[in-house]
């Protein structure tokens, strides 16, 4: 197993290392259906908000970074494929033109750029002028004079560590994708759907006296399935959605029992909730976070009140089947237990 030998790092200026450029604004009213991902500054879906046929006036990058510059701030993620960004995203790309950026590299830059989160916010945005006044430390090697970033080392370290990664199941991708809009839509209250209601609160100390087990920790963290350790004990019955009331009302599906933090709400269907209906809707739902922030909070009361757009099978009656089918026909479906 590689190891880290932190005494051959080396501090490079961030516009030592990458090019970088801001994207260009397109509002959704004006975003035209397509096959280009268009890169938001989501922390979610890769940062994908959209697939759009590009405005002439929008560079289509492919094999790049982008990193958000506003909104989920600092979070960095990269695309093999074709895509365009919004200003709301910074495209980096590698200034040494003898490595070409891969998975391996990227995996191994993806944390250390994210440190630089902690410096910034949504009155401090990522400029370019304050990238290009940003340090960056990553293992080098000393060419005459020179230092420069030592990536065939850093593409070598990821790839020792994925070989502890063993995934035996086959992938299969379904041939036949259902049409979203092979359905009629209507609107939803969600305390229609839904009973909403708190979770008990479990201090992280509590935890600890019962020790690790299997049992999620659920916060209100957006990432991980916004799950912070697993413990034998639990307050909470499993097969529900649950919604960060602090911050972004970020959702996720709980599928076990489960213990929570506090501002972490419970969705208890009124209808029989599985895996593939659970993902559907935490789709659906995450769609709503723009409307809030640490300054608005998704409490219980605007919870109940938000309304969704599901699909029907005639008035008044979710089509769950579809939601159901149209997952399971998704690519990798087959891989969801």
């Amino acid at each position: 197993m590689m190891k880290i030998d932190k005494t051959k790092w080396y501090e490079f200026k961030f516009n030592e290392v990458f090019y970088f450029e801001r994207g260009d604004r397109l509002i959704t009213a004006n975003q035209i259906s397509g096959d280009i991902a268009y890169i938001s500054s989501s922390k979610i879906n890769n940062g994908i908000d959209n697939y759009i046929t590009p405005p002439p006036y929008m560079t289509i990058y492919q094999n790049a970074i982008t990193l958000n510059n506003s909104g989920s701030i600092g979070y960095c993620f990269y695309h093999t494929y074709k895509f365009v960004a919004s200003d709301h995203c910074t495209v980096l790309q590698l200034k040494d033109k003898n490595y070409n950026l891969d998975i391996a590299l990227f995996l191994f830059l993806k944390p250390i750029i994210e440190t630089m989160k902690s410096k910034y916010g949504f009155a401090r945005e990522m400029s370019n002028n304050r990238l290009n006044k940003e340090k960056i430390l990553l293992p080098a090697i000393k060419i005459k004079n020179n230092f420069i970033p030592d990536y065939e080392y850093m593409r070598e370290y990821i790839k020792a560590k994925s070989k502890n990664i063993i995934y035996n199941k086959p992938i299969l991708k379904p041939q036949n994708i259902l049409k979203l809009d092979s359905v009629k839509w209507q609107e939803f209250k969600i305390n229609d759907l839904f009973r909403v209601v708190g979770t008990k609160t479990t201090p992280i100390k509590k935890l600890l006296e019962y020790g690790k087990g299997k049992y999620p920790y659920v916060t209100t963290k957006a990432s991980n399935n916004a799950i912070d350790g697993f413990y034998n004990f639990y307050t909470e019955k499993g097969n529900v959605l649950v919604i960060d009331s602090a911050t972004i009302g970020h959702t996720t599906y709980q599928e076990i029992n489960f213990s929570a933090s506090d501002h972490v709400e419970k969705l208890i269907p009124k209808f029989k909730l599985n895996q593939y209906i659970a993902l559907f809707l935490v789709t659906i739902l995450n769609k709503e976070q723009f409307r809030y922030s640490y300054g608005r909070k998704f409490n219980q009361t605007r919870i109940n009140s938000t309304i969704i757009r599901l699909p029907i099978i005639k008035k008044d009656l979710p089509n769950w089947e579809f939601m159901e089918n149209y997952i399971k026909s998704l690519p990798y479906s087959s891989n969801i237990v």
